[in-house]
């Protein structure tokens, strides 16, 4: 009866069963209308989460209806704003991708820490692969393991000093080995350069 009463729901019923490849089943249509009746949200919105979750291999309607709730509490209403929500979902989509990738990371999804952090990698810091597997083999070479915590450091130190370059990234390691240099270090009989570099001179 409500299919037949509302253009807009034959219209998403039958788009769903077009990007499903296959007939909804009547229960599949009683969630759907169900879940438009819920949220609220527009056929057209609707019909953009479902192409979404099928360009990232999630086209099942448990997935479509968490998205779909989770708009509906996070106020995303429009066409403008679902359109800004899969953009930044492919975005962190794309982060986790290129992270998992550098770090070798396969069997396994990225957990909710370590998704914020290659996300604040990739988008905020703007880290691309090869920078990403560079820290993950400096942090490899030290640990001997991989360490989230310890990978955020070096790129949270290489992103404050604007190294965006596997050359700079290089050069500032070098720099920092060479300056290890201390008073200690120098010759016993060379007192007036230690005294100079460890005492402050009172004015």
């Amino acid at each position: 009866r409500r299919i037949s009463e509302s253009e807009e729901l034959k219209f998403l019923l039958d788009a769903i069963q077009q990007s499903f490849g296959r007939l909804l089943t009547a229960n599949e249509q009683s969630q759907i209308i169900a879940l438009c009746d819920y949220t609220g949200l527009s056929a057209d919105i609707m019909l953009m989460l479902v192409e979404y979750a099928k360009s990232i291999g999630k086209g099942n309607l448990a997935y479509i209806k968490r998205v779909a709730l989770d708009w509906n509490e996070n106020g995303i209403d429009t066409h403008e704003k679902a359109e800004e929500q899969i953009h930044m979902l492919q975005n962190r989509a794309q982060a986790e991708s290129m992270v998992r990738n550098a770090f070798g990371i396969t069997g396994r999804s990225l957990a909710p820490k370590e998704k914020e952090m290659a996300v604040r990698w990739v988008q905020a810091m703007g880290f691309n692969e090869t920078m990403l597997k560079l820290a993950y083999d400096r942090c490899a070479l030290s640990t001997g393991k991989l360490s989230f915590n310890y990978i955020d450091k070096i790129l949270s130190g290489w992103n404050a000093k604007g190294i965006t370059t596997p050359q700079q990234a290089e050069e500032e390691s070098r720099m920092r080995h060479s300056y290890k240099q201390t008073p200690n270090s120098l010759p016993e009989d060379d007192d007036f350069v230690r005294l100079s570099l460890t005492r402050t001179p009172k004015l």
